[in-house]
């Protein structure tokens, strides 16, 4: 019965010094205000959760469709497919978080991010200069295939030969 009472009541705290009672009553309706405020979230989660699902298997498939469109036509390279189609993949798997995200927060504002990132991507784009360079030569490499595997390469005093392309 006295359980109860400490259950329905709101907490009562003295003025300090605190009890040991005082304490167990707070964290009692703490945790209980905790699995209340979860039990009615919980199909926001489970939306979410199930959205989210929904845009990473759409990414895959799409994945699947531009590798299978890039092979049948020969459109582009396949390793270039293979990049593009990841690529797509992930933004589709991104923005499906992203709506998640305001599905389960009504006030997360995907906005505000790329607001942000447009910020720190400048500082970003410092600090990862030669990788993005490097990245981007890559992806050249791989659009206009100006040699191919088992091609003899010298440049200056370098020279090798072209065992394997990949991204």
């Amino acid at each position: 019965m006295i359980f109860l009472l400490i259950f329905l009541q709101p907490p009562r705290v003295n003025e300090p010094p605190f009890t040991l009672n005082d304490g167990l009553i707070l964290f009692w309706h703490t945790v209980c205000d905790f699995l209340k405020g979860t039990a009615e979230r919980l199909p926001y989660l489970l939306v979410g959760v199930f959205v989210f699902i929904l845009f990473w298997l759409l990414g895959k498939l799409l994945r699947k469709v531009i590798n299978k469109v890039a092979v049948q036509t020969h459109a582009i390279d396949d390793m270039l497919a293979d990049l593009v189609s990841r690529i797509v993949s992930t933004l589709v798997t991104i923005l499906g978080f992203l709506v998640a995200c305001v599905i389960f927060f009504p006030s997360f504002k995907p906005g505000d991010i790329i607001a942000g990132l447009g910020i720190t991507s400048v500082a970003i784009g410092f600090a990862f200069k030669d990788i993005l360079q490097n990245f981007f030569a890559g992806l050249f490499i791989l659009w206009r295939r100006p040699f191919k595997v088992g091609d003899q390469i010298r440049i200056n005093s370098f020279e090798g030969t072209v065992e394997d392309i990949n991204c």
